[in-house]
């Protein structure tokens, strides 16, 4: 077993991303995280979570250790939102609230992420 849960981060990961949890059509949370394949990482969260989870924004780095690392001040700069491990079992330790959003992009780009995507979202 290896040291990450996920089996997104494993296979090196240059990408970070934010993502909405709605629940009704109502933005619940904020899931930031980082993966090597977006689309594919999407497909999976949203195939084993009870929520509807969407694309916001995507952010590619230099060097893994850089988007690695990128990650691990966003979970201890950012408040965790308690999302049920039963409601969403992949990724729920990465969930945060909605006030955060702006906060999560400023990290990303202070760390040298450049903004490759973006969805445009009411919130």
């Amino acid at each position: 077993m290896g040291k990450y849960s996920c089996e997104c981060t494993t296979r090196a990961p240059k990408y970070a991303y934010i993502k909405t949890i709605k629940d009704d059509n109502v933005i619940i949370g904020i899931k930031y995280g980082i993966t090597k394949n977006n689309a594919g990482r999407l497909r999976a969260l949203n195939y084993s979570s009870a929520y509807t989870i969407e694309d916001y924004s995507i952010f590619e780095f230099k060097t893994q250790s850089d988007c690695r690392r990128t990650e691990n001040e966003c979970k201890i700069k950012f408040p965790r939102l308690h999302i049920d491990r039963i409601l969403m079992p992949d990724g729920w330790t990465e969930v945060t609230y909605p006030y955060c959003l702006e906060g999560i992009e400023e990290v990303y780009i202070e760390n040298g992420g450049v903004k490759i995507n973006e969805q445009v979202r009411v919130l």
